[in-house]
């Protein structure tokens, strides 16, 4: 799909004007009116003549929402970029006990807040969102977390109330900044120590 995209639309000019193949081409992904529209937008924004406007947020284009805005200026290198998915969420849920002001985590101001204080410091901000997010994708998973190799299971709540048998008690630890510093992260495409 990923080559089929990029051989009809190989540039913003070409995404901005495009007609039906577009939906055609996205609708193994679901919602694909809904991209479409967005993608034709984004396009036009990219492929403006004056050029896009570098000064504004990745998070105004079109189609573009605060976490795929946070990767992206993650991974052009920006420090303290924040991004927090579902997956992200769940690990400073479990790990730091922190509860979300929302009903829907990813959406939490004080878990992106937490999140935030984990990236401002690193080198690399990208770099720890990614461990993140392997960390949720190897280890600790939806259902039942692998609690044994899991690298920060010395300071994870959750963990420890898992080995006491009893439900993990979530509170605001927001006070207390996690400390990933040393740790190993040994699969995904991470594979570093933060």
């Amino acid at each position: 799909m990923i080559e089929r995209f990029f051989k009809l639309f190989p540039n913003p000019e070409t995404l901005a004007i495009a007609g039906p193949d577009l939906e055609l081409t996205l609708r193994p992904l679901g919602f694909a009116t809904q991209r479409a529209g967005q993608l034709r937008a984004l396009g036009d924004r990219l492929g403006d003549p004056n050029g896009p406007d570098l000064g504004r947020s990745w998070a105004d284009m079109p189609g573009i929402g605060p976490y795929s805005s946070g990767m992206v200026e993650g991974a052009l290198g920006a420090q303290g970029a924040v991004a927090v998915d579902t997956n992200i969420a769940r690990i400073i849920e479990r790990v730091y006990g922190v509860k979300p002001s929302h009903a829907e985590a990813r959406k939490s101001p004080n878990i992106w807040s937490f999140v935030a204080a984990l990236t401002k410091g690193s080198k690399s901000a990208i770099r720890v969102l990614w461990a993140l997010l392997d960390l949720a994708a190897i280890v600790c998973k939806v259902g039942v977390p692998d609690c044994e190799a899991c690298p920060l299971r010395g300071q994870c709540e959750y963990a420890t109330a898992r080995q006491r048998s009893t439900t993990p008690r979530l509170g605001s630890t927001t006070d207390r900044l996690p400390s990933l510093r040393g740790r190993k992260v040994h699969k995904g495409r991470s594979n570093f120590s933060l």
